[in-house]
């Protein structure tokens, strides 16, 4: 009955929502990593390389952390060359495809500047600042959720610790004095 339950579980829960799950981890995880490619972006636009190989040497990196990144670049270099556009315009469309907003922002700064033939560099500041204090709010919340969870939880075990022993003392001794211990 219990394994019935729980194959019913699976299916009516977890089955479902099994992609909308890895989206939006795949999203967080896209969203932690772009700061790190502002940052590569700002220091490969400073040493005056190209947008096209700067995507192709960010994906050429063999770091598994960012993964999910470099999947996006890279499928942004092969519709650069299959569609013929440029570098930062195909990395903005598949960055669309992410659903994470920051780097669609972010992209689309790039690809504006590529089109336009600007500097990019005040506006990656910008966006790597803001993305920053972003994450930095959302790591303090997460750790204010974290301790209230943890004084919660140290909380009810003090509480049934103590009714634990005051139980004890009001039934566990007159028990053991009826049988003679």
């Amino acid at each position: 009955l219990a394994s019935a339950f729980a194959v019913y579980l699976y299916a009516g829960l977890v089955l479902p929502r099994k992609e909308k799950v890895a989206a939006d981890k795949r999203r967080q995880a896209i969203r932690k990593l772009t700061p790190g490619f502002i940052a590569y972006v700002r220091v490969a636009i400073a040493g005056f390389d190209t947008p096209a190989v700067i995507l192709e040497r960010y994906t050429a990196r063999p770091d598994k952390r960012s993964a999910p990144m470099r999947e996006v670049t890279a499928a942004a270099l092969d519709v650069m060359q299959r569609q013929r556009v440029r570098p930062f315009t195909a990395l903005r469309d598949e960055a669309r495809k992410t659903g994470c907003q920051e780097l669609v922002d972010l992209t689309e700064a790039l690809a504006q500047a590529e089109s336009e033939g600007a500097d990019v560099t005040a506006a990656l500041e910008q966006h790597e600042q803001t993305l920053l204090l972003v994450l930095e709010d959302e790591f303090k919340r997460m750790l204010k959720r974290r301790t209230m969870y943890l004084l919660l939880f140290v909380a009810i075990s003090v509480v049934v610790g103590i009714l634990g022993n005051l139980l004890y003392v009001m039934v566990g001794s007159v028990f053991f004095k009826g049988i003679g211990v």
